[in-house]
């Protein structure tokens, strides 16, 4: 097992209190999530693709934090995280009966 530290600047990201990424309800956060992957920018959104990158290193597409952030926003400017989203929502759907 190996540790590393790394600090969000590394990536060209802010630091900002955990009060920033504060959520809400379901309705609230999938909201959230929605303005994320519409391009919405600030603390959410850079925690989201700070882990995406992180996730894109760990998958061999990225070799640095920068590099795996920089794929994370392209991912999320191109519409093709809302368009995987949307597919994931459509074939996970079920019909709610009372």
């Amino acid at each position: 097992v190996q540790s590393f530290e790394f600090h969000p600047a590394e990536a060209g990201l802010d630091t900002c209190a955990p009060g920033d990424l504060a959520g809400g309800d379901p309705e609230t956060n999938a909201e959230i999530f929605r303005a994320i992957l519409r391009g919405e920018s600030g603390p959410r959104t850079d925690a989201v693709v700070w882990n995406a990158g992180f996730a894109a290193i760990l998958g061999g597409l990225a070799d640095s934090p920068r590099s795996g952030v920089a794929i994370a926003r392209e991912t999320i400017a191109s519409g093709r995280a809302a368009d995987l989203l949307d597919r994931f929502i459509t074939a996970t759907a079920t019909e709610v009966r009372s």
